[in-house]
């Protein structure tokens, strides 16, 4: 999903599927008009429009946030890379290297890049100038697992989903071994930014933790705290919240959840919102959600399918 660009325009949405061999990066031009048109056009794509594969041959894209200049930032998780989608000439050219699998990517309101990383189990910020600030790796006085998937609300702070991977989904790649830096516990260790990129995912080597170490957690906007504010969630996936910071969407095993925000961050009265399978969320300004499975499935804050619009491969 697109995470923290109000105003942007542009909607895009890409396979995100590790298990995959080849993942593609889609870009669909959206606006917001819900005209009804007799002839089968999209009543969400601007006339014209049409969905374009840009680029293939990636082995795991994730988390693609869009930068104020409309630059498109995405993950190839496995191999530890991070790419930059140029607006101007729609180029694709590598940002970084070693990200410690990177896995979830959103611009907060200065312009600083925030990751989840899968292998290094902790949330950290780019500013874009070389300098990485770690801000959690660890809740509760236990370290993070797999951080996965973020969104910054409109205060600043931050939500991210920590699940678990089971051992068998993981295959291939070198990510059978524990990585540097984490045990067979898979307990992040010490290792710097700058590590390999190869490193195992650490749920292959350290069994399925218990339920209430998995879950949404939000890192407070003074960065001082990290709160798990949902642990009834099973394998919490993509999520995302409404512009105005009230309503919240979290993905779990092919259901869609709703919570309320609360003031101070924690969540509360969950609701099914749909049953369908998203790896990635993103909302646009009439606060439609976006869900991203085998096609582009938009439904209304209701919660009422509007609209399927078919990805290729």
């Amino acid at each position: 999903g697109i995470n923290g660009a109000s105003s942007i325009k542009e909607k895009f949405m890409h396979t995100n599927r590790p298990a995959l061999a080849i993942c593609l990066i889609i870009f669909i031009i959206v606006c917001f008009s819900h005209h009804s048109f007799s002839d089968g056009r999209s009543s969400f794509l601007a006339p014209g429009a049409a969905i374009k594969l840009v680029q293939s041959g990636f082995q795991g894209t994730e988390g693609p946030a869009v930068d104020a200049d409309g630059n498109v930032y995405f993950t190839d998780t496995f191999p530890a890379l991070i790419y930059k989608w140029t607006w101007a000439d729609g180029k694709i050219s590598l940002y970084k290297e070693k990200t410690g699998k990177a896995h979830g990517l959103a611009f907060d309101a200065q312009g600083r890049l925030i990751m989840t990383e899968f292998a290094q189990g902790r949330v950290t910020r780019d500013d874009m100038k070389g300098n990485i600030t770690v801000l959690a790796d660890s809740c509760d006085w236990k370290r993070l697992h797999i951080p996965n998937k973020l969104w910054i609300d409109p205060k600043g702070g931050i939500y991210f989903s920590d699940m678990y991977i089971p051992a068998w989904v993981i295959s291939g790649g070198g990510r059978g071994q524990a990585p540097e830096g984490r045990g067979q516990t898979g307990v992040p260790g010490q290792t710097p930014e700058g590590n390999s990129g190869n490193e195992a995912i650490p749920s292959a080597a350290s069994g399925a933790p218990s339920k209430n170490e998995l879950g949404i957690v939000y890192i407070t906007p003074d960065v001082k705290k990290a709160i798990r504010v949902a642990n009834d969630l099973d394998s919490p996936n993509g999520l995302i919240g409404t512009p105005d910071g009230k309503t919240f969407y979290a993905a779990d095993q092919g259901k869609v959840w709703s919570y309320k925000i609360n003031p101070d961050g924690t969540l509360n009265d969950k609701k099914l919102f749909c049953e369908k399978s998203t790896d990635g969320f993103a909302i646009d300004e009439e606060n439609n959600v976006y869900l991203g499975d085998k096609s582009l499935f938009i439904y209304s804050p209701s919660g009422e399918l509007l609209e399927e619009i078919p990805t290729p491969e």
